[in-house]
C-alpha cells in the first residue's frame, strides 16, 4: 500500500510536541492513553489478498498457494510499561505473544521515536476526530523478508477516536518496500499531459529505433499507440501575383509525443485496522 495521509478530518491541530529518540511519555501523555488501552481484534491487509507472498509473515509452506498462517483474526494487546507503551500480539485474547513475522524470527518492536495527538472536525460529516499516533523503530530480526530493507523500518501505531459518536479503532502499520518509481508522462493530441506506458511491442528493439507509447482516454476506455518522433506539418494560402496564381507554402514540425519521466520513492507499508473487542475479553486477556 502507497502511504496516504488521514484525509477525513481537517484543521487538524498539533497538541503534543515531537518526542525525542527513545523518550518516555510524560504525565500527560500517559494520561492520554489511559482510554485506548487494551485489546484489539483486526488483520493486516496483506493476510488478505490471493497471494500468499504478500504476507508480512513468513508463510510455512513454500510451495503453498494459500497464505499458510494469515495475521487475520488476530489481537493486538496495547498496555503501558516502564512509562511508555508496549505492543504485543496474540492468537487468542488470551494465549501467549507470537512473533508478527513468524516463529524463530526473533522480531521486535523498538524504541518509541515520535508521538504526537491532532484533533479536527469532518469535512463531510462535521464530526469531532482526535488521532494519537506513536512511531516505533522496529527490528526484524532474522526475518526481513517483507519488511523494508533499503530504510530502517518502522512501525506505526495510530489510534483514531471519533469523539461525536463516542468510537475508536487502532490502525497499525510497518514498512514493506521502499522504491524508486518512474512515471512517464506525455502529451496528447489536445495537449494535455497525461499517464502513458512504454508500448511492449518495442520491447527489445534499438534505442535508436522509433519508441511508442500506450494512453487511455479520458473515460478510461481504449488505448492509442502514438510515435515519440516528430512530424512536419505544411498549409500553404493561395496567393495570386500579376494574373497568375501560386502558393505560399509554410511549413513546422510538430512532435507527436513530449514524453517525459518523473521519478520518486514511494513507500509501500503493511497495514492492520484493530477494532476493540468487548471487555468481557479484555478481562481474559488480562
Amino acid at each position: 500500500m502507497t502511504i496516504r495521509l488521514l484525509a477525513s478530518a481537517t484543521a487538524l491541530t498539533l497538541l503534543l510536541p515531537t518526542l525525542a529518540l527513545g523518550e518516555k511519555l510524560n504525565k500527560r501523555e500517559r494520561e492520554a492513553v489511559v482510554p485506548f488501552l487494551g485489546v484489539y481484534q483486526g488483520a493486516f491487509d496483506t493476510a488478505l489478498t490471493p497471494s500468499p507472498l504478500d504476507d508480512l509473515n513468513i508463510n510455512p509452506c513454500r510451495d503453498c498457494d494459500t497464505h499458510g498462517a494469515p495475521l487475520k483474526d488476530i489481537y493486538l494487546q496495547l498496555d503501558q510499561a516502564d512509562k511508555g507503551l508496549q505492543l504485543s500480539f496474540h492468537r487468542e485474547p488470551e494465549g501467549p505473544a507470537f512473533d508478527l513475522l513468524g516463529q524463530y524470527c526473533h522480531s521486535a518492536v523498538g524504541e518509541l521515536k515520535d508521538l504526537k495527538t491532532t484533533e479536527g472536525t469532518g469535512k463531510d460529516s462535521g464530526d469531532s476526530y482526535r488521532v494519537m499516533t506513536a512511531t516505533f523503530a522496529f527490528d526484524p530480526g532474522r526475518c526481513p523478508r517483507n519488511v523494508a530493507e533499503n530504510k530502517e523500518p518502522e512501525l506505526t501505531l495510530s489510534l483514531l477516536q471519533n469523539e461525536t459518536q463516542g468510537m475508536h479503532f487502532a490502525k497499525l502499520e510497518i514498512d514493506k518496500d521502499l522504491r524508486r518509481v518512474t512515471t512517464l508522462t506525455a502529451k496528447n493530441r489536445e495537449g494535455e499531459r497525461v499517464e502513458v506506458k512504454s508500448n511492449p511491442a518495442d520491447y527489445g528493439k534499438d534505442r535508436r529505433e522509433t519508441r511508442s507509447y500506450l494512453y487511455e482516454d479520458e473515460m478510461g476506455e481504449g488505448s492509442y499507440v502514438r510515435s515519440n518522433t516528430t512530424e512536419t506539418r505544411y498549409f500553404s494560402i493561395p496567393v495570386v501575383l500579376n494574373g497568375y496564381v501560386g502558393a505560399n507554402l509554410t511549413w513546422w514540425p510538430h512532435k507527436i509525443l513530449d514524453v517525459e519521466a518523473e521519478t520518486e520513492e514511494v513507500l509501500t507499508r503493511h497495514t492492520g485496522v484493530f477494532m476493540p473487542v468487548a471487555p468481557e475479553l479484555q478481562d481474559e486477556a488480562e
